[in-house]
């Protein structure tokens, strides 16, 4: 994540009632592999700044050009906080441990899940606490997926025994995130209402039918086919539900899914959907048909009474 040597100055003050360290440096010849805005290339600078107050109690604050800073304050226990694209906050928080508040205006979790990967993998059998997080808040306009902004997201949430427990809530979803990496199934998201509209591209779903009575209608053209998504693999087991839907003007739920994954497969067994009256249940399977392209197999059995004001949008072409 961080390689590379930088020169840097320092000056020890021992005026004052006790002394003081400040450290600074370009950080040239040093790069982060990080997103922006907190990733830079070896060859180009960004300031840092710290001052470090050797007390009995050792104080420490700190920028990282202009969109990052940080203090902390040594104790028992100690307190520290880092914001990012935001003002310093004006209280010290009551947690011990490192409290992180963000705003980032674009965030794209693949590039920061594979950057921030060896982190997770090197302590995939321990939690937060571990590593001295108390608690996380991050804030977006644009949750990014591909070239798509989603929606908007804020997450708060902190660590709990054995692993994370995060407040989801935005324009595209609410509800909860829990990670647990020692159980069977980790990853557990609950959600209380999920917005498809920005989700779903629009080329996806072709124009309503109102007069049609199926569910799906089969396409005069097979898809184009797609390959795998790279580390689909590392991606771990868990479980999806989700009590509301909302697509156009329409409302429909609960789903709920359960997954696994492999290096070339995507399992999602079982799957459940309410559409109206219409119950949808099965499973899918999704994997590498060579290095160009994938497929999909699918089972799904339907109950109830079928009609257009059932099925609402979903009574249309799909893609």
């Amino acid at each position: 994540m961080i390689s590379g040597e930088t020169p840097w100055k320092g000056r020890l003050g021992v005026d004052g009632p006790h002394p003081t360290l400040t450290l600074d440096s370009e950080l040239r010849g040093l790069g982060i592999d990080l997103p922006d805005p907190l990733g830079k290339a070896p060859a180009t600078s960004r300031p840092l700044h710290l001052d470090i107050a050797l007390a009995d109690r050792t104080r420490l604050s700190g920028r990282l050009g202009s969109n990052l800073g940080l203090r902390w304050q040594q104790g028992a226990p100690g307190r520290g906080q880092v914001w990012i694209g935001r003002d310093a906050p004006s209280d010290w928080p009551a947690e011990p441990g490192w409290s992180v508040q963000a705003y980032l205006p674009r965030l794209a979790p693949a590039a920061w899940g594979s950057a921030l990967s060896p982190l997770i993998d090197g302590g995939r059998n321990g939690t937060a606490a571990d590593v001295g997080v108390s608690r996380v808040t991050l804030d977006t306009d644009c949750l990014s997926v591909g070239e798509r902004c989603l929606g908007s997201l804020i997450v708060d949430g902190g660590p709990q025994a054995d692993g994370w427990r995060l407040a989801l809530d935005g324009s595209l979803l609410s509800g909860r995130l829990e990670y647990r990496p020692r159980r069977h199934v980790p990853l557990d998201i609950r959600l209380d209402r999920l917005r498809l509209d920005d989700l779903v591209p629009d080329d996806s779903v072709a124009a309503t039918s109102q007069d049609s009575g199926q569910l799906f209608q089969e396409l005069d053209v097979p898809p184009t086919p797609i390959p795998m998504p790279d580390g689909i693999g590392k991606v771990p087991a868990g479980q999806l539900s989700v009590e509301s839907l909302h697509w156009q003007s329409s409302t429909f739920g609960p789903f709920s899914a359960n997954w696994r994954t492999s290096p070339d497969q995507l399992v999602l067994d079982p799957v459940s959907l309410s559409l109206g009256e219409i119950d949808a249940r099965g499973n899918l399977t999704w994997e590498a048909s060579g290095p160009e392209a994938s497929l999909t197999r699918s089972r799904l059995s339907l109950e109830g009474a079928m009609s257009a004001r059932h099925c609402g949008p979903w009574n249309s072409r799909w893609q």
